[in-house]
Formats: structure tokens, sequence, C-alpha cells
């Protein structure tokens, strides 16, 4: 995904998507405000930098079904990996 979004220049949408979510749950690291990523990604208002969120988190769940369809032979199991991850991810947080 962050590849996707640097070919595409899309790199703040990385950046939100990074900084609100990936670090807070994997790192353990509070989630960087709205108003300090306006200022430092250029965002107009906080709305603006949550609808960039907002387009992260779809961009992500769309990549990761991508992959797991590559080696799940049907959707119902690619529901249940996802379901998984999500189960795993909340024991971490």
């Amino acid at each position: 995904m962050r590849l996707a979004c640097q070919e595409n220049g899309r790199h703040r949408v990385w950046e939100v998507f990074e900084r609100r979510l990936l670090q807070p749950i994997l790192e353990g690291e509070t989630p960087v405000p709205y108003q300090d990523l306006c200022l430092q990604l250029g965002f107009n208002d906080p709305v603006e930098a949550g609808n960039a969120l907002v387009t992260a988190k779809r961009m992500f769940a769309r990549m990761l079904r991508e992959v797991i369809r590559e080696y799940a032979s049907s959707e119902e199991e690619v529901e249940t990996e996802i379901q998984e991850l999500m189960a795993a991810l909340r024991k971490r947080g």
C-alpha cells in the first residue's frame, strides 16, 4: 500500500494511515492528532485529514483482500482470514 500511494502521488494518504493507525496498533504509539497532521502534511483542516484516513482504510481493506485471495480457496475463507487477523490485532492492543 505504501508503494502504491507513493507511485500515485498519494503520500499523504499513506502518512495519515501510518500515523493514525499503524504506529498506534503496531508500536503502541499515540495517534497523531488531526490538527498536527494538517500542519505536517498540508491538509486544509482536520476533516480533510479524516477523509484521507477513510480513503486509506478502504484502500488497505481492498489490497488485503486481494492478497488473501491469492491463496484462499473461497470468499468465505477470505472473510475467515480477515476475522482471524482482526482478532490477533485486538489481542495486541
